[in-house]
């Protein structure tokens, strides 16, 4: 269903590599919306398709990948299938991102202030020296001290935290319509960590973006997120609105990657049994029927829809149908 003020809709989404091995379905029947001011966290252990799944979205998806099915709407306009020259426009002017691993993210051999003012140069056909006052202002709105001498310094003069808050100016210098974040707290220690998604929070309110934030942290998602998207093996297994989920998850995963979280006082952490499949060692049906204490025949052998099961909840589970 189209919702009036929906940023981004994706719907029936499929992404396959072609390999020697034959065709290896990484994301499959993906769908979700993200709308004006919203931030939507798209949670999962690594290995279940969440960058494959961003990467679609920024149309970055390359040989041996591609989208094999499936619709991208970027306010209605559709992504899948536009030229390169045309996603190469909308990358970093509408859409922005920020990636994972800001310490390798960066070149090393170009200074920030040049690498801020290439996204500005390109997207508005400007020179370096005239985009200068608006780099200075995003290093300011990103919280960067003393900008007119960070604009001259390489990404190895700068901290962890300023690397990353580099990147967020990067990707926020055209003002997009939404904000890609993929694991922007990766490698950062907890302050830290609090500071940039207080900071996202800001522009996020100042601008009026939607966020599609992925990470593992449900501590963030729950502070930050109005949404979430529970993805496993390439699937959506639970969307939800953030308190219902952590109040009352019902997918078998979700239930395990909460549980999994340390609490106060306790002596050991419950670890999640297994390991994500590879594509091409998917079960036949619940592609987390091999790790769930709660797995049947059924679950082995027939896919599982994802269905709503209480208002705005939905779950991809045999253990929940009306």
């Amino acid at each position: 269903m189209t919702i009036k003020n929906s940023v981004l809709e994706v719907a029936n989404l499929h992404v396959s590599f072609f390999t020697d091995k034959g065709e290896l379905q990484v994301v499959q029947n993906v769908a979700f919306e993200i709308n004006a001011g919203e931030t939507v966290a798209l949670v999962g252990e690594s290995g279940c398709g969440k960058s494959v799944t961003a990467l679609a979205i920024m149309g970055l998806i390359e040989e041996p990948g591609r989208i094999t099915q499936g619709n991208i709407k970027l306010k209605g306009q559709e992504l899948v299938g536009l030229p390169q020259v045309e996603l190469q426009q909308i990358r970093g002017h509408r859409i922005g991102m920020i990636f994972q691993e800001p310490m390798t993210s960066l070149n090393p051999v170009f200074t920030i202030g040049h690498q801020i003012a290439e996204v500005l140069t390109h997207h508005f056909k400007i020179t370096e020296r005239e985009a200068q006052p608006e780099v200075l202002n995003l290093l300011e709105k990103v919280g960067i001290p003393s900008p007119r001498r960070r604009i001259e310094q390489y990404p190895h003069e700068l901290s962890g935290g300023m690397k990353q808050r580099v990147m967020i100016a990067m990707a926020l210098a055209c003002k997009p319509d939404i904000l890609i974040a993929d694991e922007p707290t990766t490698a950062l220690d907890v302050t830290i960590q609090a500071q940039i998604m207080h900071l996202l929070k800001q522009l996020q309110d100042e601008m009026g973006m939607a966020i599609l934030l992925i990470t593992h942290n449900l501590g963030v998602v729950a502070h930050f997120a109005q949404r979430v998207l529970v993805m496993y093996a390439g699937e959506i297994a639970e969307h939800s609105p953030v308190r219902p989920l952590f109040k009352n998850p019902l997918h078998p995963y979700t239930q395990a990657l909460l549980n999994a979280l340390p609490k106060s006082g306790q002596k050991q952490i419950t670890a999640i049994q297994g390991t994500v499949p590879m594509p091409f060692e998917y079960p036949a049906g619940c592609r987390f029927s091999t790790r769930c204490s709660a797995s049947t025949k059924q679950c082995s052998q027939n896919i599982p829809l994802l269905r709503e099961q209480e208002p705005q909840h939905q779950v991809a589970c045999w253990l929940f149908r009306k």
